[in-house]
């Protein structure tokens, strides 16, 4: 009786163990993967920000100067 309670307290200790150490596993493994998948996403966005701020700034000197060229052609020669 007693060898029969050690034998079941002994195999839920080990049962509990590798619980614990599975889910922290588990744990770093996912918080690993989400880390690297964030890293990832954020770079992603800030290159498409600075594509985006080049071609917006690009844009809006063609703009400028578009501007500049329409008002040289309406002013009148003297």
């Amino acid at each position: 009786m007693l060898t029969e309670l050690l034998i079941l307290l002994k195999d839920f200790v080990l049962l509990l163990w590798w619980g614990v150490i599975g889910s922290c596993l588990l744990w770093f493994i996912s918080h690993m993967l989400m880390m690297s998948y964030k890293t990832l996403f954020c770079d992603v966005h800030v290159k498409l920000y600075k594509v985006w701020k080049k071609q917006l700034k690009q844009y809006t000197s063609n703009v400028e100067l578009e501007n500049k060229l329409k008002e040289n052609k309406q002013k009148p020669v003297r």
